[in-house]
């Protein structure tokens, strides 16, 4: 932008010496054309800028660590813009409290790109801090409205511990009644009793007994397990204990077991119940939120509910209470 105001400058001192050596009409009007250049310029470049929008979107929103990932910065029109334009961007990595600064220039083009870190897990935050276009001169650089932010969360991969634990000790054999009946592969045989539906009674027991029998339902009786989670302050070792954390939930998840992972994000305890594949997701996009490198209190001093069975990831093994 110097450079074309450096020659624009040359041009109106040459036009002004013209004007002062020869003065007559046509020194007049290239003088008068040359200052009012840079005005028609702006009020024409205001007009493009003023239907300029930029759209900014990450080529995958999900990804593993050390894959390839861009930022694309594009026109929301699609077109290739007549203009120079350029972006500012700022990508935050949420966990390791860093701000990645890049600019971004195009003309001509349909669009630019910038490569992600994507060397650790965590949540990136991208947002625009300036986006601007140029006259047609090349004078002024005019302001335009930024894109909306995006994220990109850099998810672990799964990594069973070492030793892997026994993951039948959450569960037992004890069966209860279904609430309110229906449907089930176990059931029991009980003796009627008023209020028992028809279509529950067992009517080839009840003719040899000669008394009426039922089917009562039956659903097992799981023990409730938990996953505890501290983010190690290193941030490689958090890589490994996230990969973890995600084996040990996604093995508990198949083995048919509801569970809670429990961690500490720095300020305080937290807990989300996990009965599913996009719970899990969400209490470990939680934790990739989490900064490294702050003191976490000893395990011993959380307060949290009390479970069946806890495995504490990352250090301290299974926890069977008595």
């Amino acid at each position: 932008m110097w450079r074309n105001r450096l020659i624009y400058l040359a041009l109106l001192a040459g036009m002004i010496d013209f004007f002062w050596e020869y003065r007559g009409w046509i020194s007049w009007y290239a003088l008068l054309i040359t200052l009012a250049l840079p005005l028609l310029s702006l009020v024409w470049s205001l007009f493009r800028a003023g239907w300029i929008r930029f759209r900014m979107t990450p080529a995958r929103s999900r990804c593993l660590p050390n894959d390839v990932n861009e930022l694309s910065l594009t026109l929301a029109t699609g077109e290739k813009p007549s203009l120079l334009c350029g972006l500012t961007t700022a990508v935050r990595d949420e966990m390791g409290d860093t701000v990645y600064l890049d600019k971004l220039r195009f003309s001509g083009r349909p669009g630019e790109t910038s490569p992600l870190p994507t060397e650790h897990c965590g949540v990136y935050t991208c947002r625009a801090r300036r986006a601007w276009t140029r006259d047609l001169l090349g004078l002024f650089c005019i302001p335009v409205k930024r894109p909306g932010p995006c994220t990109v969360i850099v998810e672990p991969r799964a990594d069973a511990p070492q030793p892997t634990p026994d993951l039948s000790r959450f569960r037992t054999m004890r069966f209860r009644p279904v609430p309110g009946g229906g449907f089930s592969e176990v059931h029991e045989i009980r003796e009627y009793r008023p209020g028992d539906s028809l279509k529950s009674v067992h009517w080839k027991l009840s003719a040899k007994t000669d008394e009426l029998m039922v089917r009562e339902p039956q659903e097992p009786i799981w023990k409730s397990a938990m996953l505890t989670f501290a983010l190690p302050e290193k941030r490689n070792e958090a890589d490994v204990r996230l990969g973890e954390l995600l084996w040990m939930s996604r093995s508990l998840l198949e083995a048919g077991a509801g569970h809670s992972i429990c961690w500490h994000d720095g300020t305080c305890v937290r807990m989300l119940s996990v009965t599913g594949e996009e719970e899990m997701w969400n209490a470990i996009h939680l934790i990739l939120r989490c900064p490294v490198g702050k003191k976490i209190p000893a395990r011993s001093e959380w307060k949290r509910p009390a479970a069946d069975w806890v495995f504490h990831v990352g250090g301290g093994g299974e926890e069977v209470p008595e």
